[in-house]
């Protein structure tokens, strides 16, 4: 289990980015891109210097959302392609539209935003000349449709892969382990569990799956587990998000005693904060 990667040069990188991210909450969003970074070395090994997999690399993106992962991408990075099928106007208090615009201004051409379901640009990408090195999945998984979505993605890519750059594609993915090392953190999972029934039109959670069922499906996709590792990340606010978005979900079905056992988790707190589960990292290769 890794705990934030707190060496002297990060603190320099997260002063000089963490202006990127959307408002001016400087502790939320300097928690958020530490979580990246830490994502970073985890998949590619310490990132000083730039990891020889990660410089000049072509990266594609899957769900980028507001560009929380978008920006460590982009700055050590060759290129990123940041594919999330949203609408502009998604999100608040900052809509994707502007929190994308912001990034552009700084980032310039490294950042192509794609406004496209994710499996439709795989598939149009077919006859392209050009393919990424690295696709990132960052805890963008629990935003699809279903477990059949994601089984069709990861097969959409190994074909891609194989038919554009001789099977040396990588697949990267972080994800909410579903577990909660600190028993603080478990209010968290039981708010997405609870929200996985009838998920909330603004949630962020629709399919909830545990790494176990992520390698199942890869495997079963074609995919082989390089490695894996699992982080802590207790400071993110995440937690807090997650319990408050789902005493929004409505009682009456299985979700009813997850959301009693979450008040009772939180109760136990006393007061502190919830904290975040645990995140499981992984690398596959074709």
């Amino acid at each position: 289990m890794s705990k934030t990667w707190n060496q002297p040069s990060q603190a320099a990188l997260v002063k000089s980015l963490w202006p990127l991210y959307p408002g001016e909450d400087e502790a939320t969003n300097t928690s958020q891109l530490r979580h990246r970074l830490n994502l970073l070395q985890t998949w590619f090994g310490d990132l000083t210097p730039t990891p020889k997999d990660l410089q000049d690399a072509s990266i594609l993106e899957i769900g980028c959302g507001q560009g929380d992962m978008t920006i460590p991408l982009a700055h050590f990075a060759g290129h990123v392609d940041a594919v999330d099928p949203a609408p502009l106007d998604y999100g608040s208090p900052f809509t994707l539209g502007q929190a994308q615009a912001q990034l552009s201004k700084h980032f310039g051409d490294k950042i192509r935003w794609i406004q496209q379901d994710p499996m439709d640009y795989i598939r149009s990408q077919k006859d392209s000349q050009s393919a990424p090195d690295v696709v990132v999945l960052a805890n963008s998984i629990f935003y699809f449709a279903s477990e059949g979505y994601l089984s069709s993605l990861l097969r959409e890519l190994r074909a891609f892969g194989n038919g554009h750059n001789s099977g040396s594609l990588k697949l990267v993915v972080a994800e909410w382990g579903m577990r909660a090392t600190n028993p603080a953190a478990e209010a968290h999972v039981l708010a997405a569990k609870a929200q996985a029934p009838n998920p909330l039109p603004d949630g962020n959670v629709r399919l909830v799956v545990t790494p176990e069922e992520i390698q199942r499906i890869a495997a079963d996709g074609g995919w082989k587990l390089a490695k894996e590792h699992w982080i802590e990340s207790p400071e993110l606010d995440d937690g807090q998000w997650e319990v408050c978005l789902a005493r929004e979900t409505r009682r009456n079905g299985k979700e009813a005693p997850l959301l009693d056992e979450m008040e009772r988790a939180v109760k136990k707190l006393e007061g502190k904060r919830v904290a975040a589960m645990d995140v499981w990292t992984a690398v596959f290769t074709i």
